[in-house]
C-alpha cells in the first residue's frame, strides 16, 4: 500500500514533466513499466496447488458451523450479514476508524481524479499544467 500511494505522489509530477516532451512519452513508458511488472510476476511460483492442503483445527473451532445457509444471497440473509459486520466494527474503534480511513483515501483519489479533468476543462488548462500546479 505504501508503494502505491508514493507512486500515485510521483506519477502526476513525473507525467507532467514528461507530457513536455510529447503526449506519447507518458503513455509508452507506462506500458513499458507494467510489462516488466508482467514479466517479474511470472518468475513468481505457482502457489493454487496450496489451496488443496488440509487447513489446521484448532480445538477451539468446533462449534462454528462453516457450511452455508441455503440462501445466502436472500434479502434477510443479506441483511443479517450486513448487521453483523456492523456489530464487528462497531466492536473495535480501531478497526472502525481504519476501515473509515481505507474509505476516504478512496473517495480522495476519485475526487483528485475528477478535479483534475474539472480544472483543466473550467480554466482551459492542459492536463500536464493542472498536474504541475502543485510543485
Amino acid at each position: 500500500m505504501a508503494s502505491v500511494l508514493v507512486a500515485e505522489m510521483c506519477a502526476p509530477i513525473m507525467a507532467a514533466v514528461l507530457m513536455e516532451y510529447g503526449n506519447w512519452l507518458p503513455l509508452l513508458l507506462a506500458l513499458a513499466i507494467q510489462q516488466v511488472g508482467v514479466t517479474i510476476g511470472l518468475f513468481f511460483p505457482e502457489t493454487l496447488h496450496l489451496r488443496d492442503l488440509p487447513e489446521p483445527i484448532d480445538a477451539d473451532d468446533e462449534g462454528v458451523e462453516l457450511q452455508p445457509e441455503h440462501n445466502i444471497f436472500g434479502f434477510r440473509t443479506q441483511l443479517r450479514q450486513l448487521k453483523n459486520a456492523f456489530i464487528f466494527i462497531k466492536s473495535d474503534l480501531t478497526l472502525a476508524l481504519t476501515i473509515a480511513t481505507f474509505l476516504a483515501n478512496r473517495l480522495g483519489r476519485q475526487a483528485l481524479t475528477l478535479l483534475i479533468r474539472y480544472a483543466s476543462k473550467r480554466y482551459n488548462w492542459e492536463i500536464k499544467k493542472v498536474n504541475n500546479t502543485h510543485l
